[in-house]
């Protein structure tokens, strides 16, 4: 059995939709072999959007910023430069339906990843409706919509805090050219949801291994 994780997160300059906007926003798609336990990332898209000046931001957020510097120039001043609103909403619309279509010809179980859907998924798809595109969720191989059991949030799970994220399980030499990771940029965040996710995952099937035999053998391999 194999699922393939669709983790995605945003970078804004505030929390109000129309008022303030998109830094940044990231794709990752992560191929997760069951039986192995192995998990290969196979995509990425990272895009920095162009911004109005400082001046617009939501002040707690600057503020934010300001205490994050080396984030906040990762998220602003990217190598491969801006890109205008309505091209990012192009690219992720392309680069989901490439995605989405890989699971569907590979009969792999799809699912989305946040650490924070209602904000997430909310800054997204406001982006790809403001270009008449059909949201994140939606399912372009086959026209529905994302189950619920589908789009999970880690930042929902109380488990979750449980879980320490900083030792990487994705492959390192797999790692964007954006470069090393930092935190509060969003294809580390994107990263790092998946990765809880596999944590977490990885201890519910051990204990339900251990229900099942009863022996008190160790998390499956």
């Amino acid at each position: 059995m194999i699922d393939l994780l669709h983790g995605f997160d945003v970078e804004t300059s505030g929390p109000i939709l129309e008022i303030h906007e998109i830094m940044a926003v990231s794709f990752v798609a992560v191929r997760f072999d069951r039986p192995s336990r192995t998990a290969t990332k196979i995509a990425a898209l990272t895009l920095n959007l162009e911004t109005r000046d400082e001046s617009a931001w939501w002040p707690a957020t600057l503020e934010f910023w300001r205490q994050n510097p080396e984030a906040l120039k990762r998220n602003t001043d990217p190598l491969g430069g801006r890109v205008a609103p309505a091209n990012a909403a192009q690219q992720i619309h392309a680069h989901l339906a490439t995605i989405q279509d890989v699971a569907h010809r590979n009969g792999w179980t799809y699912k989305q990843i946040t650490d924070n859907s209602r904000f997430d998924y909310a800054w997204v798809n406001h982006l790809l409706g403001k270009s008449g595109l059909m949201p994140v969720d939606y399912l372009r191989t086959n026209g529905e919509y994302l189950r619920v059991g589908s789009m999970i949030d880690v930042a929902q799970w109380s488990v979750a805090t449980k879980f320490n994220v900083s030792a990487p399980m994705i492959p390192q030499d797999c790692v964007a050219k954006t470069g090393p990771r930092l935190k509060h940029t969003p294809e580390s965040d994107a990263e790092e949801s998946i990765e809880l996710y596999l944590r977490v995952d990885r201890r519910r099937s051990y204990r339900r291994h251990r229900r099942r035999d009863n022996c008190g053998a160790g998390p499956p391999k």
